[in-house]
C-alpha cells in the first residue's frame, strides 16, 4: 500500500510500511488522526498490487532502488 523511507539528519532512516492490516474508511470521521480513535468498525485496507511490481499504475512513480532496500 505505500512504504515511506526518511532520511534523518543524522543520516539514519525512519521505515514505515503499510500492508492489509491497515485499516480503512471510506468517510472522513472527527478524530480520525487521533491515537485513540476506535477504528474497531473500520474495513481492514485491500492490497491491488505488490509494491515495485511492473505494470501497475503506479509503477512509475516507484524509487525501485528505495524498494530493494527495504
Amino acid at each position: 500500500l505505500v512504504a515511506i523511507v526518511a532520511q534523518m539528519e543524522d543520516g539514519s532512516l525512519i521505515e514505515v510500511l503499510s500492508d492489509k492490516s491497515w485499516k480503512a474508511t471510506n468517510q472522513e470521521l472527527k478524530g480520525w488522526n487521533r491515537p485513540d480513535i476506535d477504528a474497531a468498525k473500520w474495513s481492514n485496507a485491500t492490497e491491488i498490487g505488490v509494491l515495485g511490481a511492473p505494470n501497475l499504475p503506479w509503477s512509475s512513480s516507484v524509487n525501485r532502488d528505495a524498494i530493494e532496500s527495504l
